[in-house]
């Protein structure tokens, strides 16, 4: 089996969530909810239910590397993102 970068896993992750949430930028919903299966080890989508990552609930508008009890990236702290549709597409491009 071929591993994932986590950046590639977590950009996935994202993706999928988007469709899950169905956002105007999700094409295909049903499949987002599919993909979500695999961050879902990770990462909640429920407010304050935290695993091994942090809940993705209201993850628009917040800064990137921000909650607290998780250690991200040195360079993800760094980016002064503040996740957007915009921004999310970008970073997982």
């Amino acid at each position: 089996m071929k591993r994932r970068s986590i950046r590639g896993t977590a950009g996935l992750c994202v993706a999928a969530l988007i469709a899950v949430a169905g956002t105007a930028n999700a094409a295909d919903p049903g499949r987002g909810e599919k993909l979500f299966v695999e961050c879902a080890s990770c990462h909640s989508i429920e407010k304050g239910v935290d695993g091994v990552g942090p809940s993705l609930f209201g993850l628009f508008q917040r800064k990137a590397g921000e909650v607290a009890d998780f250690r991200y990236s040195p360079a993800l702290k760094r980016s002064g993102i503040t996740w957007t549709a915009q921004t999310l597409d970008r970073y997982i491009a």
